[in-house]
């Protein structure tokens, strides 16, 4: 993998245009690396990267002039790892469908070749919790073995279908989810406030990404990996694992951190 941090000349066609966001959506400008087998990309700051060549690509990218017909829209997968430089933000996997749809009068398609790829950066568990955002912490444990379990995907939804997030676990089977913008207080009923929101909250893995730690191997596991973040993809745990029927109940306020341990039941 290589990274282009200031091209010489951009004469050949893009292949997709990657941005990297926050839990709330905005831009963010970790200093990331892309890397995948094959590709080259080139940062353009805030966020946004570049990927200028992939495997079997040589041809579609010198097509400068006039849209490639090969190889065919989405028939190619890449996989790219997002490593981050910033220990508030979880390093992830990602996979993309290639090539875009590179046709000039298609902009408006999600697919468009002119449309960014949106990817976001979950906040890791030291991630600062902003004062206007509801929060939960979360450690998940394997029902059967109780060890700990990495590459977990929590999420958790608002009883009114108005507010959601997501969070992956890390080595420690902790995640940490954060939900912009959550308001101080809610009407409820006969002119009733309250200051919190029913919620609940789902956990679901994939088993041939997890990663099992026994708790007291926990400190000798983590001085072994060295700092190496697990990397999975949350998108696509997401799509192929829906969130259950029952979850764990919660409430969920912008005044105080919510906390919750969860078991995660094999499918």
């Amino acid at each position: 993998m290589m990274q282009m941090l200031s091209p010489d000349l951009l004469d050949r066609r893009a292949i997709a245009l990657i941005e990297l966001v926050d839990f709330a959506g905005r831009p963010v400008d970790p200093p990331a690396q892309l890397q995948g087998e094959g590709l080259k990309f080139f940062s353009k700051g805030n966020g946004r990267f570049v990927l200028l060549e992939a495997p079997d690509f040589a041809e579609y990218s010198a097509s400068f002039l006039t849209p490639p017909s090969a190889p065919a829209a989405s028939s190619k997968t890449a996989s790219i790892d997002i490593i981050s430089g910033d220990p508030s933000f979880l390093s992830r996997r990602a996979e993309l469908k290639l090539p875009r749809n590179a046709e000039p009068t298609a902009r408006t398609d999600p697919a468009s070749l002119f449309q960014p790829v949106r990817l976001t950066l979950l906040p890791a568990t030291n991630a600062p919790i902003p004062a206007s955002a509801a929060a939960l912490r979360v450690i998940v444990t394997h029902k059967t073995n109780r060890k700990l379990v990495g590459n977990a995907l929590v999420r958790v939804r608002s009883a009114n279908g108005k507010f959601t997030a997501a969070g992956m676990t890390d080595l420690s089977g902790e995640a940490l989810l954060l939900i912009p913008y959550f308001p101080i207080s809610f009407t409820t009923g006969a002119a009733n406030v309250e200051d919190s929101l029913a919620a609940t909250a789902t956990v679901v893995a994939d088993p041939a990404q997890i990663d099992l730690t026994e708790p007291a191997d926990l400190a000798v596991k983590k001085m072994a990996r060295g700092g190496a973040p697990l990397l999975a993809d949350p998108d696509k745990i997401g799509a192929a694992f829906p969130a259950p029927a029952n979850g764990t109940t919660l409430r969920l306020s912008a005044r105080r951190v919510a906390t919750l341990a969860m078991e995660w039941t094999p499918p």
